[in-house]
């Protein structure tokens, strides 16, 4: 399997973006409610897109995750997910790296500590812990020279 990320950029790429954003949304750090459709236009019409960054990932002619880059007081946030009947098949490694190669710079992400495979999934990828709060993870890249 592999993934094609397309950024999204039409109103039907933002209706695709809400469904699989809702199908992950108990992975979610920090916004985990089911997000309606007037929610997810409103959001769009006014996201800032010289400092966000919106993708989703197909396999095949399947929609089988997001990825999400801001960048939010000097640091690289990313976030992202996969739909469940694909984990496990290396697509998350492959959908964070396609994220992290577009900055490769003060790279940010949270974890849910309950979530073990993202989280050791992101420390394979040179992620390491600052910080936990609320059963939440916050991780910084570590730049390998």
């Amino acid at each position: 399997m592999n993934l094609e990320p397309k950024e999204v950029e039409t109103r039907y790429d933002v209706g695709l973006l809400r469904m699989v954003r809702n199908a992950c949304a108990q992975w979610m750090t920090r916004h985990r409610d089911i997000i309606s459709i007037e929610q997810q236009q409103l959001w769009w019409k006014t996201l800032n897109r010289e400092t966000w960054k919106v993708f989703i990932y197909w396999c095949g002619n399947m929609i089988v995750g997001f990825g999400i880059l801001r960048l939010e007081d000097g640091k690289y946030w990313v976030t992202g997910g996969l739909i469940e009947n694909v984990r496990g098949h290396g697509l998350g490694r492959e959908l964070f790296t396609h994220l992290i190669n577009l900055v490769k710079d003060d790279i940010w992400l949270e974890v849910l500590e309950t979530n073990k495979i993202a989280h050791k999934l992101y420390m394979k990828l040179g992620f390491v812990e600052t910080g936990r709060k609320d059963g939440v993870i916050t991780m910084t890249l570590v730049k390998t020279i």
